[in-house]
């Protein structure tokens, strides 16, 4: 038997022609999240998944949220360098990469979860966008959520802050004997 497994990735952007803040995935204080540690180009410690991620034919079992706007395998991601993909010693998934600093505000947060409310929500997103994906039935998510986050030197009266989400999600597609 072969089982064939899925993931598909979920980017939120908030912007003034985007996805309202009250539309995006529960985070923060008030959910189970963790939170990357503030300051200049953090990321978390190394979080264990609940299956395998396969990302380009690598399969990983663990990923690093970084405070830059991305996920990161193998090692987080310690400075900002703009440089265009793909970066030749990490891979990257990237919903919004940029020069982020958390030490005057904003916080990345992230969490696994088998909500069945958030399994339920993430599968009709899943099918309603994906006309191939009629019979997606989520698995777990790995939900990861920057929060007003602003850019290195700081906030000033005109900058902005900028919310971005990352959803992984898996399924079990299909298993073939």
């Amino acid at each position: 038997m072969i089982r064939l497994s899925g993931v598909l990735l979920l980017f939120f952007l908030r912007t003034s022609l985007c996805i309202p803040l009250d539309q995006f995935y529960p985070f923060g204080a008030t959910e189970p999240d963790a939170q990357v540690p503030h300051g200049d180009d953090n990321f978390s410690p190394s979080i264990t998944l609940q299956k395998q991620f396969l990302f380009f034919g690598e399969a990983f079992l663990s990923l690093f949220v970084n405070t830059n706007g991305v996920i990161s395998f193998s090692r987080g991601v310690s400075d900002y360098t703009p440089d265009p993909f793909p970066l030749n010693d990490v891979q990257l998934i990237a919903p919004f990469w940029g020069d982020v600093d958390t030490r005057d505000g904003g916080t990345a947060w992230y969490r696994l979860s088998n909500s069945t409310e958030l399994l339920s929500r993430s599968s009709e997103e899943i099918r309603n966008a994906f006309s191939l994906q009629s019979v997606f039935n989520a698995t777990d998510l790995f939900i990861s959520t920057w929060d007003h986050v602003e850019y290195f030197s700081g906030p000033t009266e005109t900058s902005c802050s900028n919310d971005h989400e990352l959803l992984t999600v898996h399924n079990c597609m299909c298993e073939l004997l």
